[in-house]
Protein backbone atom coordinates (compact mmCIF):
# COMPACT_ATOMS: atom_id res chain seq x y z
CA UNK A 1 0.00 0.00 0.00
CA UNK A 2 1.26 3.45 -0.90
CA UNK A 3 1.29 6.31 1.58
CA UNK A 4 -1.60 8.71 1.09
CA UNK A 5 -1.06 11.00 -1.90
CA UNK A 6 1.71 8.87 -3.51
CA UNK A 7 1.18 7.20 -6.88
CA UNK A 8 4.63 5.71 -7.55
CA UNK A 9 7.11 3.60 -5.63
CA UNK A 10 10.78 4.46 -5.11
CA UNK A 11 11.77 2.81 -8.39
CA UNK A 12 9.38 5.09 -10.26
CA UNK A 13 6.86 2.37 -11.11
CA UNK A 14 3.37 3.89 -11.29
CA UNK A 15 1.19 1.84 -8.99
CA UNK A 16 -2.06 3.76 -9.36
CA UNK A 17 -3.65 4.84 -12.68
CA UNK A 18 -2.50 8.25 -13.86
CA UNK A 19 -3.64 10.23 -16.91
CA UNK A 20 -1.36 10.12 -19.96
CA UNK A 21 -0.76 13.50 -21.58
CA UNK A 22 -2.54 12.70 -24.83
CA UNK A 23 -6.01 13.60 -26.05
CA UNK A 24 -8.42 11.87 -28.42
CA UNK A 25 -6.86 8.42 -27.96
CA UNK A 26 -8.59 5.70 -29.99
CA UNK A 27 -6.42 2.71 -29.14
CA UNK A 28 -3.65 1.68 -26.75
CA UNK A 29 -1.34 -1.33 -27.18
CA UNK A 30 1.62 -2.53 -25.15
CA UNK A 31 4.79 -4.47 -25.85
CA UNK A 32 7.17 -5.86 -23.26
CA UNK A 33 8.67 -2.49 -22.34
CA UNK A 34 6.84 0.03 -24.51
CA UNK A 35 3.39 1.44 -25.20
CA UNK A 36 1.79 2.72 -28.41
CA UNK A 37 -1.19 5.08 -28.66
CA UNK A 38 -3.29 5.78 -31.77
CA UNK A 39 -5.34 8.98 -31.81
CA UNK A 40 -8.68 9.70 -33.45
CA UNK A 41 -6.96 11.95 -36.03
CA UNK A 42 -4.64 9.15 -37.22
CA UNK A 43 -1.45 10.00 -35.34
CA UNK A 44 0.59 7.42 -33.44
CA UNK A 45 2.61 8.07 -30.29
CA UNK A 46 4.92 5.76 -28.36
CA UNK A 47 6.92 5.69 -25.16
CA UNK A 48 9.04 3.29 -23.14
CA UNK A 49 12.29 1.46 -23.85
CA UNK A 50 13.62 1.67 -27.42
CA UNK A 51 16.61 -0.69 -27.50
CA UNK A 52 15.57 -2.23 -30.83
CA UNK A 53 13.85 0.80 -32.38
CA UNK A 54 10.37 -0.38 -31.40
CA UNK A 55 9.23 3.16 -30.55
CA UNK A 56 9.59 4.25 -34.18
CA UNK A 57 11.48 7.44 -33.29
CA UNK A 58 15.11 8.07 -32.40
CA UNK A 59 14.74 8.57 -28.65
CA UNK A 60 16.49 5.76 -26.75
CA UNK A 61 14.06 5.89 -23.84
CA UNK A 62 10.94 8.01 -23.78
CA UNK A 63 9.07 8.62 -20.54
CA UNK A 64 6.31 10.62 -22.22
CA UNK A 65 4.57 9.70 -25.48
CA UNK A 66 6.32 11.06 -28.59
CA UNK A 67 4.82 11.19 -32.08
CA UNK A 68 5.92 8.43 -34.44
CA UNK A 69 6.92 9.91 -37.80
CA UNK A 70 5.69 8.15 -40.95
CA UNK A 71 6.68 8.92 -44.53
CA UNK A 72 4.07 10.89 -46.49
CA UNK A 73 1.99 8.91 -48.94
CA UNK A 74 2.53 9.13 -52.73
CA UNK A 75 0.44 12.30 -52.96
CA UNK A 76 2.39 13.99 -50.15
CA UNK A 77 -0.36 13.67 -47.53
CA UNK A 78 0.29 12.59 -43.95
CA UNK A 79 -0.35 8.94 -43.21
CA UNK A 80 -3.47 8.31 -41.10
CA UNK A 81 -2.81 5.42 -38.73
CA UNK A 82 -5.88 3.36 -37.87
CA UNK A 83 -4.44 0.46 -35.88
CA UNK A 84 -1.33 -0.64 -34.03
CA UNK A 85 0.04 -3.79 -32.42
CA UNK A 86 3.12 -4.35 -30.30
CA UNK A 87 5.29 -7.37 -29.65
CA UNK A 88 8.20 -7.92 -27.30
CA UNK A 89 10.54 -5.56 -29.18
CA UNK A 90 8.64 -4.43 -32.27
CA UNK A 91 5.62 -2.34 -33.25
CA UNK A 92 3.27 -2.63 -36.21
CA UNK A 93 0.97 0.03 -37.66
CA UNK A 94 -1.77 -0.04 -40.31
CA UNK A 95 -2.94 3.08 -42.13
CA UNK A 96 -6.29 4.03 -43.65
CA UNK A 97 -5.07 2.99 -47.12
CA UNK A 98 -4.34 -0.56 -45.94
CA UNK A 99 -0.56 -0.23 -45.81
CA UNK A 100 1.46 -1.74 -42.96
CA UNK A 101 4.49 -0.20 -41.24
CA UNK A 102 6.88 -1.96 -38.87
CA UNK A 103 9.75 -0.97 -36.61
CA UNK A 104 11.91 -2.68 -34.02
CA UNK A 105 13.63 -6.02 -33.76
CA UNK A 106 13.59 -8.41 -36.71
CA UNK A 107 15.74 -11.00 -34.92
CA UNK A 108 13.25 -13.82 -35.53
CA UNK A 109 11.63 -12.52 -38.70
CA UNK A 110 8.82 -10.66 -36.89
CA UNK A 111 9.02 -7.79 -39.38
Amino acid sequence: TLPRGRTADRAGDVLAPQPVRLENVRDVVAGAHHSVFVTLNGAAFSCGHNAAGQLGHGTQRSFAPERVPFPADASGRDVAIEAAAAGYAHSLFADAAGRAFACGSNARGAL
